[in-house]
């Protein structure tokens, strides 16, 4: 018994980084509703002109490197291993100066 293989079509679209603008998405929403919030307030009608400024740098960077943001929030949404406190089950001792063998509280 032959099997043949199957071929799916996979577009392009799927695997891009979804922009708005020439830049990433997400920031370019930030970006609008910001400006929209600022320009209700009655002297800040120049904010457009920030506004588009801070949309070209997205531009750049989304071109520089399209998936630089999505790598930013990953790092600053991890967390941090190091436990600065001593456990009951700890198996490796902390070095000595280093809060090794001080009273669990």
């Amino acid at each position: 018994m032959q099997f043949e293989r199957r071929s799916t079509i996979i577009h392009s679209s799927l695997l891009e980084v979804k922009s708005a603008g020439g830049a990433e998405f997400m920031p370019v929403v930030a970006n609008v509703t910001i400006a929209f919030v600022m320009m209700i307030a009655p002297h800040f009608l120049w904010w457009p002109v920030v506004s588009w400024c801070i949309h070209k740098l997205l531009q750049y960077l989304f071109k520089v490197d399209e998936r630089m943001f999505a790598v930013l929030f990953r790092y600053l949404n991890e967390g941090d291993y190091y436990d600065p406190w001593p456990r009951p089950g700890m198996r490796n001792k902390r070095p000595y100066g280093m809060g090794r063998d001080l009273p669990l509280c």
